[in-house]
């Protein structure tokens, strides 16, 4: 018999894929998987929670979905010990190693699985769900010297979390930045145009987008990001993704570090990427 297996998906965008990569690892290892993504329904959300949208039904991606009852029956049986069963929660931000769980015949994921051995096992996985939308596959194509470099200013929900990054990161990356390629230019993808515009570090960004300019869509705002050539990404795994699907030989990329001030997670960073220290 095979063994079972349900992943929650929640969160933003990029929290989204990774807990689809996770999915997609446990298929490849013949385990049967199901999909929980009740967190999306609208009375988990309020004031203090950030509203997320579905980016991917499980359906389009070749997996079945399992309602919230039925998580909560699994939970409960693991409680009472009616099955062998494995719940595997991990911290808001914390990586792990996916390749060594010892699991049992039922396992629920509910976390985040942030981590690099995952996401390159995955990335031909990720390139065949993001090319289900619209415009993927000519956006990652483009080598244009008008898309040059994207910076990524992420605040909103992490100020209230202090895990935003300081204006001393972005300082210094435009200056590694403008140093490692010829005419340097950059355009701003940010949650928080307002602060952008009040920091004269960013006088000379081209254009300054955020959502609001592709329809509050994050599929449509990441697909028109990867049409660029060199990033300097915030501590985010929506940035973190849209450089590294786009990376080849010539594509210049620096990350903060460490990835978070407060919060331990290991963070993302390759051989041939650039760091800057995040203060």
């Amino acid at each position: 018999m095979k063994k079972k297996a349900i992943v929650v998906i929640k969160g933003g965008f990029g929290n989204q894929l990774f807990q689809y990569c996770l999915a997609y690892h446990l298929r490849k290892n013949n385990f049967s998987v199901k999909i929980d993504t009740s967190f999306y329904n609208i009375k988990y959300f309020d004031t203090k929670n950030t509203y997320r949208n579905l980016s991917f039904t499980p359906n389009e991606l070749g997996f079945k979905n399992v309602n919230m009852f039925s998580t909560s029956i699994f939970k409960f049986l693991r409680k009472i010990n009616k099955l062998n069963i494995k719940y595997l929660t991990f911290g808001y931000f914390k990586g792990y190693n996916h390749t060594n769980l010892e699991l049992k015949d039922f396992n629920l994921f509910d976390g985040y699985w942030q981590n690099k051995l995952l996401l390159d096992e995955s990335k031909e996985f990720l390139i065949e769900c993001l090319s289900k939308k619209e415009s993927f596959q000519e956006n990652i194509a483009v080598d244009d010297p008008e898309f040059n470099t994207l910076i990524h200013v992420r605040r909103d929900d992490y100020i209230g979390m202090s895990e935003e990054l300081n204006i001393s990161y972005y300082k210094e990356s435009i200056a590694k930045m403008s140093n490692e390629i010829n005419n340097f230019q950059y355009d701003i993808f940010t949650d928080d145009k307002t602060w952008v515009k009040s920091n004269d570090i960013f006088l000379n960004a081209k254009n300054i987008f955020d959502q609001e300019d592709f329809e509050n869509d994050p599929i449509l705002t990441f697909i028109n990001m990867i049409k660029y050539k060199n990033f300097i990404i915030a501590n985010s795994t929506f940035s973190l993704l849209a450089s590294y699907l786009k990376e080849d030989a010539s594509t210049k990329i620096i990350t903060p570090t460490p990835w978070f001030k407060n919060i331990k997670h290991p963070g993302f960073s390759y051989e041939n990427w650039m760091t800057v220290e995040n203060k």
